[in-house]
């Protein structure tokens, strides 16, 4: 494995940070205009579509556990061996788990493809469903590829590509709607997903070359792979227990007739924030791994400190802000097609909701990431099934007495009571942390910026009342853009953590 003489990753400046930030945002906008695109070509009423959605979350779940499970435990591992200047330690390793991910990724695409009929029978659905489940399952073999990839990127300090990734699915499924769209329908993105989806690996094969690393098939125990199998297995678990709320929830709500509506609503929320936070997460998981491992404590909770601060900053004004123009949003993005005022309305009462569990949301993950640098992977394990326990009993509970609105009022109940448990935890092992100072900072500013964006919100909806796109545009980017500065401004002056780029480096004694 040729790589290149300074494969050690360099310390990164600020601007790494935001410029990651600022591509995932620009990918996953481009990811959101797709799922836009066909709801509002297909109509969120078309029984395919629903399927479609629906068949989606099969492989979604088992990806995203794989996917998490490989990160978790490649990144640390990898990252010890090229900063020892073990380069064919690393290569061996990676090899490795090219081959043992791609057998397990066969082997759960034969037995989807197998059992799809009793997916569709159990379900109660059509036999279309099992088509799109056995056309679906295949991304399995390049989810996993993807998600080595990007470790092997991110562990040598190259994370714009990663960043990046979402971007080729999405300009096919757009591509095919613009142009076969028509034609072909919701059949037909089932194949564009599948062929979108297998790119994000794809594209990543050129960088990884580059890099020097060649691919040679090895299947051998070595102890990094036996060390990798160990902190997967309860990472995975983790992680699937999470994933098990999201498809139970969805099978649930797949019989209410506003399934699609709280699909794409799911996805804007969970996804973006998720996106966002992995964004920068990539960035400090390794540093985090390489401090812990260092027995640098004081340098640990600094960082992880500067990651829960971060998203904080940004994610406490979204939820007020997302919140108060609900409808302004989805008026601009969805008002598309066969999307109706109803639809509207039905998006802004999911978004709504699911707005309440951003922050938590976005913590869970760090929190997550925080102990997996400790190679500690048993905690996170026992928090998923938490979630999971607390989302069935919530759901069972409360969509027999509210409908479909039980799933995301659940989901917001679960998700803080999981993020609340690994939050105590992380105090009891890290000792003590002092940012609710700043968190009540943060919430006095996004408070004061609420009372403007509502009065201007209002202001512009009698005003602007015509429904051009021109209008619409209007009604939602000047609150924002209004918002934005008036809450950057209140936190400058309350010297608010973030709101200013500080001189000098942040003393590494900062509590958390």
């Amino acid at each position: 494995m040729d790589y290149e003489k300074n494969t050690v990753p360099k310390p990164k400046k600020r601007n790494v940070v935001l410029s990651v930030v600022i591509i995932t945002f620009l990918a996953r906008v481009l990811s959101l205009l797709s799922i836009q695109l066909y709801l509002s070509f297909f109509g969120s009423n078309d029984p395919q579509l629903k399927i479609f959605l629906y068949a989606l979350t099969i492989p979604d779940l088992l990806f995203t556990s794989i996917g998490s499970a490989i990160m978790t435990v490649c990144v640390p591992i990898y990252s010890s061996a090229i900063a020892n200047n073990e380069l064919d330690r690393a290569k061996r390793f990676i090899d490795n788990l090219i081959t043992v991910v791609s057998m397990l990724n066969f082997l759960l695409i034969f037995l989807g493809v197998l059992i799809a009929p009793a997916i569709t029978f159990f379900l109660n659905e059509s036999d279309y469903l099992t088509f799109s489940l056995r056309v679906l399952m295949p991304i399995m073999f390049f989810y996993g590829l993807n998600y080595i990839f990007q470790a092997v990127l991110q562990s040598q300090g190259h994370f714009k590509l990663p960043a990046l990734v979402s971007l080729p699915s999405s300009l096919v499924v757009i591509t095919y709607i613009c142009v076969l769209g028509r034609v072909y329908a919701v059949t037909g993105l089932l194949f564009a997903s599948l062929l979108g989806l297998s790119l994000q690996a794809l594209i990543m094969v050129p960088a990884v070359i580059k890099l020097g690393y060649r691919y040679k098939f090895r299947l051998e125990l070595s102890p990094d792979i036996k060390l990798a199998l160990k902190l997967s297995v309860p990472t995975f678990i983790s992680v699937v227990a999470y994933q098990v709320n999201m498809l139970f929830s969805n099978t649930l709500a797949s019989s209410f007739e506003a399934f699609s509506l709280l699909r794409y609503v799911q996805m804007l929320v969970v996804q973006t924030v998720l996106t966002f936070v992995f964004a920068l997460t990539s960035v400090y998981y390794p540093k985090l791994s390489r401090l812990w491992s260092q027995e640098n404590f004081a340098g640990y909770k600094k960082t992880l400190t500067q990651i829960t601060t971060t998203v904080l900053f940004f994610l406490i004004p979204a939820v007020f802000g997302v919140i108060l123009l609900r409808e302004n949003i989805f008026d601009l993005l969805s008002r598309w097609g066969k999307v109706n005022d109803n639809d509207i309305h039905t998006l802004a009462l999911f978004l709504g909701i699911y707005a309440l569990s951003i922050p938590m949301m976005a913590l869970k993950e760090i929190f997550d990431r925080g102990f997996f640098a400790q190679k500690n992977t048993k905690i996170s394990s026992v928090v998923g099934f938490v979630i999971m326990a607390v989302n069935i009993v919530a759901c069972l509970l409360l969509v027999n007495q509210y409908g479909i609105l039980g799933v995301p009022i659940a989901y917001v109940i679960s998700v803080s009571a999981g993020t609340a448990v690994l939050v105590v935890v992380m105090r009891i092992r890290i000792g003590g942390y002092k940012i609710l100072t700043t968190l009540l900072k943060y919430i006095l500013s996004a408070l004061v910026m609420s009372v403007a964006v509502y009065f201007i919100k209002e202001s512009l909806d009698a005003a602007l009342p015509q429904p051009e796109f021109l209008f619409r545009m209007l009604r939602l980017m000047i609150p924002v853009g209004i918002g934005a500065a008036l809450y950057i401004g209140i936190c400058y002056i309350i010297k608010a953590p973030n709101a200013r780029i500080p001189k000098k480096p942040v003393n590494n004694d900062t509590d958390f």
